[in-house]
């Protein structure tokens, strides 16, 4: 009879254990996709300030954000870009938008130089659709980023319009210190680029 009761004791301590384990299997900061998680490696910022389209509108700020995940050969990246027409200053809710409508504030949508999408290591590209939201905080030079069930998938252009089909889900959560850096648009282009210069 103790050696049943030990036994029970047993067991049940080393659920515990492995329960524990389970519990701490997922990194502090990540990101997820279709069942798959990506431990951020590197995380940097860029704050690209376009010019205004006339004389009384301000200028444009948009957060691009890029989370690395480095495993042995393989890269995965997960870039969001979070904006905010009436707002030069980045912080709290961003949601998704749809490509479709007038962009105010949030995830602006995957779109040459502005980038929200993720990108595998056999370096196939989902774009960011209209579901899900980014929330930011910032203190000092520290971040707090929470990714919320961000849609991405593929986009393709029909005589109805523009189509999109989901792939997956993005979540995922980071803390800490984030490498900024600050770019310049100007009006005019140079080599078929806008002109830049970086702070």
């Amino acid at each position: 009879m103790k050696l049943l009761r030990f036994s029970i004791l047993f067991f049940a301590f080393a659920s515990l254990i492995v329960g524990c384990k389970k519990k701490d299997s997922t990194p502090a900061n990540y990101f997820s996709f279709s069942g798959k998680t990506y431990e951020v490696s590197n995380a940097y910022m860029s704050d690209e300030i376009f010019p205004s389209v006339s004389d009384t509108a301000r200028k444009m700020h948009v957060y691009q954000f890029i989370f690395i995940n480095i495993a042995g050969k393989d890269t995965t990246e997960l870039l969001l870009a979070a904006a905010d027409t009436a707002l030069n200053t980045l912080g709290g809710n961003y949601p998704a938008v749809d490509v479709n409508s007038k962009f105010v504030r949030g995830i602006f949508p995957d779109a040459g130089l502005i980038q929200s999408r993720i990108i595998l290591s056999d370096n196939m590209m989902y774009s960011v659709g209209a579901q899900g939201s980014l929330d930011v905080n910032q203190s000092g030079s520290n971040y707090t980023v929470k990714i919320n069930s961000i849609s991405a998938g593929l986009y393709s252009v029909t005589n109805a319009g523009i189509h999109y089909d989901e792939i997956g889900k993005i979540n995922g959560t980071y803390t800490g210190g984030i490498q900024l850096v600050i770019i310049h648009f100007s009006s005019g282009r140079r080599n078929g680029f806008p002109n830049s210069y970086i702070d």
